[in-house]
């Protein structure tokens, strides 16, 4: 037990039968339990090992060994490649914060926040030339396939961005998933709305993110408008993959329902939109119908509160 936990090991896993291990301990003999519940409590704020060779699931399995030099995939500005995902997600700013464990830092005014924000005018201006970096906390796993930078036609402009994934927390260890190749586009002018530029070629899980600046285009300083993800929240696949129509879920996805709380939106067009199997569909409806009087439920007990 000791080995998976220190390879990242999660509790709250659910089996088939909705059981975790959490759930199961408390079936055991308490002295027999509180064993175990010590070995995970000793562990809980380790740094997780990544494993240098593994097979590489729908989930969290990763390729790379923490401090390896693989930059991952190399990856050129609005490249004609295969899109897994279609859809951006729409950005919270809560992903970052103004703390020592998500920005290497910033100059007054200019926050690392402002990546965030959607305002094509704004920048994050880091103080350094080379090796700044942001990071994110998703607060779930999410699995990203691709990021659209917004910048501009300046020497400030970043140029070597490597897409990076934490298993054990903001504070890392991070490992590179892969390095995008920013260029100078759009405006010269700081006035000048953004320009997007997007990197697809990468598929991730992981609820920790950082973007590591190596470098710039010659400039004092580093500095760029704004970022979002390709991507969609596991807990979108999950909700279909535990109706076993996992096969339809991509599908939804690329509509744009790709956060967890997207999913009560899905109406009878969108079902008709994407399967054509009637009892498939129904099974979808009833489940969506099911999770809205849920919700209902849930508000009316807040309510009365």
């Amino acid at each position: 037990m000791r080995i998976l936990l220190l390879f990242g090991a999660d509790m709250d896993v659910e089996n088939a039968h909705n059981e975790t291990p959490r759930s199961l301990l408390a079936a055991y003999d308490p002295m027999k339990a509180d064993v175990f519940l010590r070995l995970v409590d000793e562990y809980a704020n380790r740094p997780r090992q990544i494993p240098l060779y593994a097979d590489h699931d729908e989930d969290d399995d990763i390729l790379i060994e923490v401090g390896h030099s693989d930059r991952g995939p190399l990856l050129a500005p609005n490249s004609a490649v295969s899109m897994e995902v279609t859809s951006l997600l729409d950005n919270e700013q809560h992903w970052t914060r103004i703390l020592d464990s998500y920005s290497s830092g910033y100059m007054e005014m200019n926050p690392h926040t402002n990546l965030l924000d959607g305002d094509p005018f704004s920048f994050w201006v880091s103080p350094l030339s080379r090796n700044a970096w942001v990071a994110f906390n998703f607060e779930r796993k999410y699995t990203i396939t691709g990021i659209r930078i917004y910048g501009w036609n300046s020497e400030q402009m970043i140029r070597t961005l490597q897409v990076q994934i934490s298993r054990a927390g903001i504070d890392g260890p991070y490992v590179t998933v892969a390095t995008c190749l920013c260029e100078r586009l759009g405006g010269d002018d700081p006035s000048d709305p953004a320009e997007p530029q997007d990197f697809h070629g990468f598929r991730e899980t992981s609820r920790y993110w950082r973007l590591l600046i190596q470098d710039g285009h010659g400039g004092r300083y580093l500095c760029f408008q704004g970022v979002e993800f390709y991507g969609y929240d596991r807990e979108v696949w999950n909700f279909f993959k535990n109706l076993e129509l996992e096969a339809y879920a991509l599908s939804f996805i690329n509509l744009g329902f790709n956060k967890l709380c997207f999913i009560s939106l899905i109406n009878d067009e969108d079902i008709a939109e994407v399967i054509d199997d009637e009892e498939k569909a129904k099974i979808l409806s009833v489940a969506l119908a099911e999770r809205h009087q849920k919700g209902i439920s849930i508000l009316i007990g807040a309510t009365i509160r």
